[in-house]
């Protein structure tokens, strides 16, 4: 009876071990391979089982269970170590626990791989989303990085993308830093990416245009927009983009702001030019349109035209133009009938009929 139970118990103890540390192929293996147990083993135990039989299997059960704790805890030792050694890991939205941040910036440099850019820029991505982390990215040098990535010719459009979505977010609401942009070179690839017919990623474009608004925001800015050539390209951007949920009303803002603060001259030369670019039969589509922030802007650089008396014949020539003025005279936005009305009133000037 003795050796019975020491052989149930080392069946079982066996075939508990193999279960827990090996593969569901082993354990088949092993199985298979064991030498069936007495008959005795498997019988039901009768009333001469002995205490010491009972206490032999427990031991077995037991040790099992000890040997998979301590393989387990070592397991969860082993990847606390590597986490901690990780500058990616943990939750980068809250930078105070992450004390890595000279790693994740060295990690974003140009000669580091591609798959390295590419998970730096993403971590900055995400720290950049907290209000409480930018002012310590930005003076990290974040900005010069993010601007070196966009502007970078060997590296994904994912990454890329990440590096506007991060730019957008530390620029914005502060004209310094969109300065700081500027003056770092963030232009160029902007307007390469906004041209470019190579370019796949719409999401970049995206992005790209609204690292665009967020300059044209800036008055200051205004005059390198207006240097580079952005002007243009936003009435191109506005026509390419129309259907899009914000970036039509974008760009139309971003011209507003440009021709408004320009003095008259100057102003007047944008505004020829971007009669070239179909910009009254856009306005005119716009003002059709039942986004009432899209409308306002259509209406403002109307407004403008109109203002500085750069071809007013040509808005009064837009099929149901008064009915559509009236109709936004009576909206509920104040600031729509503001400037609406201004607009009528400068188009019907010096006209007798």
């Amino acid at each position: 009876m003795y050796i019975q139970g020491v052989v149930t118990a080392s069946y079982f103890d066996t075939f508990i071990h193999t279960f827990i540390f090996g593969s569901p192929a082993q354990c088949r293996q092993a199985t298979d391979s064991m030498s069936p147990p007495p008959p005795a083993a498997l019988a039901l135990p009768d009333s001469h089982v002995t205490t010491k039989t009972l206490a032999l299997f427990a031991a077995g059960l037991l040790s099992a269970f000890a040997a998979y704790s301590v393989l387990s805890h070592v397991r969860d030792t082993q990847t606390k170590t590597k986490s901690c050694r990780d500058p990616f890991s943990g939750n980068p939205k809250l930078l105070e626990d992450n004390k890595y941040l000279p790693d994740i910036i060295k990690a974003c440099q140009p000669h580091q791989r591609s798959e390295t850019r590419l998970k730096g820029v993403t971590t900055l991505q995400l720290l950049s989303r907290n209000e409480n982390n930018k002012k310590i990215l930005v003076d990290a040098g974040a900005l010069e990085v993010l601007v070196n990535l966009l502007r970078a010719t060997d590296i994904r459009e994912t990454a890329q993308k990440y590096a506007a979505v991060a730019i957008c977010d530390l620029v914005q609401s502060v004209d310094e830093r969109k300065v700081r942009i500027v003056q770092a070179g963030v232009l160029d690839p902007l307007k390469r990416v906004l041209t470019s017919d190579v370019v796949h990623n719409n999401e970049l474009k995206y992005w790209s245009l609204m690292v665009v608004h967020q300059i044209s925001l800036c008055d200051s800015l205004h005059h390198s927009l207006i240097t580079d050539g952005f002007v243009p390209l936003l009435a191109r951007m506005s026509r390419l983009t129309f259907g899009n949920t914000n970036m039509p009303k974008y760009c139309m803002q971003s011209l507003v702001r440009i021709v408004a603060t320009t003095d008259t001259a100057e102003a007047k030369d944008l505004l020829t030019e971007l009669l070239n670019h179909n910009i009254v039969s856009l306005i005119s589509v716009c003002l059709r349109s039942d986004d009432v922030e899209l409308i306002y802007w259509a209406s403002g650089l109307m407004h403008e035209y109109v203002l500085k008396d750069v071809s007013p014949r040509l808005f009064r020539q837009i099929k149901g133009v008064q009915t559509i003025l009236l109709t936004l005279l009576g909206a509920d936005e104040t600031y729509i009938s503001r400037v609406v009305l201004r607009t009528v009133k400068f188009m019907a000037h010096g006209q007798v009929n």
